[in-house]
């Protein structure tokens, strides 16, 4: 999912309740245009929706990874008493349970890994009095049900997250409706000139207001030619980064005021500037870095 296809969709939609009457009627007496944008709304309810009940997911895998070796570890140990005591027991509830090691677990995926151990935990449950004796109290059961609820809540964030292709499924399909829709407008180009020409400014994202950036550095030599790998350092800021191959480096979020800049590349003569920004406008600086003199 692009940003501007985001962007276009919202614009569109927002561009709708500012329609004259006589741009509906135009829009209307298109055949097949209102039910385009009957299918585009639809879709962007859905899409709503998922903006409302989702939220980013960051570092799931790293949590999900740590709560599994958790759940490895609290339930490993009680397993293989468990399965000790149903052993010697001669219990009919040992079909079923197996002696677990690290090893054998890594191989298991997510829902085996909670499938086991959830049947695990039940037979456990079910023993605590006679386990009692046996390396599992009723301390160690709680920990084991908390490890896993835990890991069955990050497996279960993970997949939501992969849920996301869902709302890439979506944007396209509003994309391909909004194709359909302009299909239909451009009929109108050589009987309503203007509004036509109205509609694609109002549609299109790249004649809507862009949030400025802050700086845009582009450094060369003396010949113009840019200079890659240059670094822009700024301790105040804490700013210590390099140029693109293209000898460009665009800085954003930046306090209005002076901050001064320090350029400097091997071979090069060490360069440094002030720069004024303020919000609402972009900087745009060209640096010219002199070759050092032997």
């Amino acid at each position: 999912m692009k940003k501007n296809q985001s962007q276009t969709l919202k614009m569109f939609l927002s561009t709708q309740k500012y329609l004259s009457k006589t741009d509906q009627q135009i829009l209307d007496s298109l055949i097949g245009f209102r039910d385009y944008l009957d299918e585009f709304n639809e879709t962007n309810v859905i899409l709503e929706s998922h903006f409302l009940t989702q939220s980013p997911i960051f570092g799931i895998l790293e949590k999900k990874k740590n709560a599994r070796i958790e759940l490895l570890k609290v339930g490993i140990d009680i397993n293989n008493n468990l399965y000790n005591y149903l052993l010697s027991s001669k219990s009919g509830l040992l079909h079923n349970t197996y002696l677990f090691n690290e090893d054998k677990c890594t191989h298991l995926s997510d829902n085996d890994c909670l499938y086991f151990f959830t049947e695990t935990f039940k037979k456990a449950f079910d023993l605590s009095d006679e386990l009692a004796k046996h390396g599992i109290n009723k301390t160690s059961l709680v920990q084991f049900a908390q490890a896993i609820a835990k890991f069955k809540h990050l497996a279960e964030a993970e997949n939501n997250k992969k849920a996301a292709s869902e709302i890439v499924d979506l944007f396209m399909a509003n994309t391909r409706i909004l194709a359909k829709m302009d299909v239909l407008v451009l009929t109108l180009k050589k009987t309503h000139t203007d509004f036509v020409n109205g509609y694609f400014k109002n549609r299109h994202i790249d004649k809507a207001p862009k949030l400025p950036l802050g700086i845009r550095f582009t450094v060369v030599d003396s010949s113009g030619a840019p200079i890659a790998e240059a670094t822009i350092e700024n301790k105040i800021l804490e700013i210590n980064r390099k140029t693109t191959g293209k000898g460009n480096l665009i800085i954003q979020k930046i306090d209005d005021g002076e901050h001064q800049f320090t350029f400097s590349k091997k071979e090069y003569q060490t360069k440094t500037i002030t720069v004024s920004t303020k919000t609402g406008t972009r900087s745009d600086i060209e640096v010219i870095l002199e070759f050092e003199s032997n």
